[in-house]
């Protein structure tokens, strides 16, 4: 067996920066002028008491106060999103606990690793929830970019981030963890606006409102923004120095309505961007590729209440998307590939309690997924006096009247049967169980089980001891991809599994809360692809494909061990302190083309120490400030890619952001709700870039822009 581990240089750690601007502001907390201690002055921020007792419902399908949520979670409330200034999902998100971001050629800060773990091209390990149903797509796994970038935020009332596999309620993709953005129906005006410009020439705006009338209520939402993008210089693996932008457009609109037992829940986006611009071993990517994605999430639901121990539910959900890559914005030219997927799920489900303390839930599901993916640069060839399959077609002179599928027409449908319960065993101690099994199309049935115990003193302190699985079947990609010379699927391939313990010890004062939690994942099977040239059997789906070319399989085994801190706490009526902190080791066993048995350590590059500051201060009664830090140790280089580009190493992401109220003391005017928000970005002007995981063709790609500025304009109506 041969042992690897990738090396770097010692990084420096974060001490100076933290020190520089934690001391800067105990410093304003410290001026005579800000001694003054007043209630009525003190930040607008939950308390620690109503922060822990929040009902939270993602880890149970069912209320549970979020010290006693069967899971290791963390809740983005309402009031630290407005005091982030965050335009986007992805950056309220960039705070959140052992929430790595990171970047492809084919996906510019839109992927999230949990934990350290790396699901290379899309967010395939973690499932999000609008309102408990799931925004996923059968095509690729999950493509999110537009969620991340087009949500209204001023539709979100809170987002709770389960860490851990969550298979067992969620079924697929809900494998390193969970997101569930919970949208608010309860406004205290009728329009929540604002709007912003930030550098770049970037312009957004982001509204919500609601309308009642008798039983009916109506929460719209809209989010719209542009921008030039930020500049980059790259080169490819061509040797070709380029030096574009990343311009980019979306939209996106909610929708939210209740009537009764009724629930009603629409999104719908559009993401346009530009790529990367490079030349790999398997895609040719030509300068200003343009990708546009659209995407439906439509619910319908029915809750009713037969008693005080059961309540029933029922829902359709339907997911939509359509995606496109072109070059040339002529409408009498072909794209370079597109694709869609029609994926709908039918649920039903049950919570119950039979007393003394016993709860849980069971449900039903059936899903029917269908799609396609066509590839026009290359045509489908019809005569027989040519011996080849197919033949380039030049989509920049005309449309593609026979286009490659490069992932044929499907249709399948799985079916999933789950229960968790739990029992309460003493005041203190409740023990949860729960499994589902799990039926796709062409595969065996999958088994998951999840069970833990929960121990909480009235005192506040407590302890979480948990085990649980997960599952993430092969994509219709990774399975029916059939692009000959280029890249096959696999519709052999297994799914992928994940086995997790986690231990998390918890305690609450009136003015402190603090986690310490350790976790231990081990997953099997992973999907990856053979790379180029790579000796394997070049059967695949039982034909002979060319020698060399990739094609999907099971390979490798990827454990992460590791330790989270997480904390938050109150001085004063000014002041909150939070933050948290992620340090984990990862090993990855799989086997050469050689047959040769290998660990790597930190074979997928991710950083492996990250560390999370936030300061919110009281400046004054119509000033508020807050100062973030993220600090990231050096992502590692893959082994494999040239190095081209500039080299890896570690970054702070430094913001501040200070909330002006004009009026605040004005209460009851027209104006008393006018607030302005300045926010700084990336202070520090790091240059911020990531490992190349998806063609690694070249060593590293941008990951995020320069210093930037914004300025924003809020208010109520």
């Amino acid at each position: 067996m041969i042992r690897t581990s990738s090396s770097h240089t010692a990084a420096s750690g974060p001490p100076l920066c933290i020190r520089a601007w934690f001391g800067i502001l105990l410093y304003l907390l410290n001026a005579p002028t800000l001694l003054a201690q007043s209630s009525d002055s003190s930040i607008s921020v939950l308390s620690l008491a109503e922060l822990m007792s929040l009902q939270v419902t993602t880890a149970s399908k069912s209320p549970d106060p979020l010290i006693e949520a069967p899971a290791v979670t963390t809740v983005i409330d309402r009031q630290a999103i407005l005091r982030s200034g965050a335009t986007s999902l992805a950056d309220v998100l960039q705070s959140a606990p052992s929430l790595i971001p990171y970047s492809t050629y084919y996906n510019i800060a839109s992927i999230l690793s949990i934990r350290g773990d790396v699901s290379a091209n899309s967010n395939v390990h973690v499932l999000f929830l609008v309102d408990g149903r799931p925004f996923r797509e059968s095509l690729a796994g999950t493509f999110n970019r537009s969620f991340l970038s087009s949500f209204p935020v001023s539709a979100i009332e809170r987002i709770e981030i389960i860490r851990g596999p969550a298979s067992v309620l969620y079924g697929a993709n809900a494998y390193m963890g969970v997101i569930n953005v919970v949208t608010k129906m309860d406004f205290p005006r009728r329009i929540e606006g604002s709007a912003y410009a930030a550098s770049r020439s970037t312009v957004g705006i982001d509204l919500s409102s609601k309308f009642a009338a008798g039983p009916l209520t109506i929460s719209p939402a809209l989010h719209a923004a542009s921008s030039d993008g930020w500049p980059y210089a790259l080169t490819d693996a061509a040797g070709v120095s380029l030096a574009p932008k990343f311009p980019h457009r979306e939209l996106g609109l909610f929708l939210g309505a209740d009537a009764g037992p009724v629930t009603l829940r629409l999104f719908g986006a559009r993401h346009v961007e530009n790529l990367v611009s490079l030349v790999s071993p398997i895609w040719l990517v030509p300068p200003d590729r343009t990708y546009e994605e659209r995407r439906l999430l439509a619910d319908i639901g029915v809750h009713q209440t037969i008693n005080e121990s059961w309540s029933f539910d029922a829902n359709v959900t339907y997911n939509g998307m359509r995606g496109r890559h072109f070059t040339s914005v002529d409408s009498s030219f072909d794209d370079d590939f597109r694709a869609k997927t029609n994926d709908l799920q039918f649920e039903i489900s049950s919570n119950f309690s039979l007393g003394s303390g016993a709860k849980g839930v069971v449900g039903l599901l059936h899903a029917r997924q269908s799609g396609d993916g066509v590839y026009p640069p290359y045509f489908i060839n019809t005569d027989p006096s040519i011996p080849y399959p197919i033949l380039p077609y030049p989509v920049f002179e005309s449309k593609n009247p026979r286009p490659l599928e490069a992932i044929a027409p499907y249709n399948e449908s799985w079916d999933a049967l789950y229960i968790q319960s739990s029992i309460r065993v003493t005041d203190e101690l409740r023990a949860v169980l729960g499994g589902q099994l799990h039926s796709l199309t062409g595969m065996p049935l999958t088994t998951v089980l999840r069970t833990g115990l929960v121990y909480v003193e009235p005192s506040g302190w407590g302890l979480k001891v948990l085990w649980g699985d997960g599952f993430r079947p092969g994509s219709a990609i990774e399975r029916r991809t059939a692009v000959p010379y280029m890249l096959y699927g696999n519709q052999s391939i297994r799914p992928e599994r994940v086995r997790s313990i986690e231990l998390q010890t918890l305690i609450t004062r009136p003015k402190m809360y603090g986690a310490l939690s350790y976790f231990h994942s081990k997953q099997t099977d992973l999907i990856t692809t053979t790379r180029p040239g790579e000796r394997l059997s070049n059967m695949v789906n039982g034909e002979s494909t060319p020698p060399g070319v990739p094609f999907y399989v099971n390979r490798g085994t990827l454990t992460l061990n590791g330790v989270e801190v997480e904390g938050q706490g109150r001085i004063g009526h000014r002041l909150t302190v939070r933050g948290n902190a992620l340090a984990y080791d990862a090993e990855y066993a799989f086997q050469t083309q050689e047959g040769t048995d290998t660990v790597a350590s930190n074979y997928f590059g991710m950083p492996q120490v990250v560390v999370k500051l936030a300061v919110d201060v009281q400046l004054s009664d119509w000033l508020q400030g807050t100062m973030t830090d993220a600090w990231y140790s050096r992502f590692n280089t893959l082994a494999d890619a040239p190095p081209v580009n500039p080299e890896l190493r570690a970054f702070h992401t430094i913001e501040l952001s200070l909330r002006v109220h004009p009026f605040a003391s004005m209460p009851g005017e027209a104006w008393s709700s006018l607030s302005l928000q300045l926010r700084a970005r990336n202070i520090l002007n790091e240059q911020i870039m990531y490992p190349e995981y998806s063609s690694r063709s070249i060593n590293t790609v941008p990951g995020s822009d320069r210093r930037t500025l914004s300025l924003s304009v809020s208010m109520d109506f």
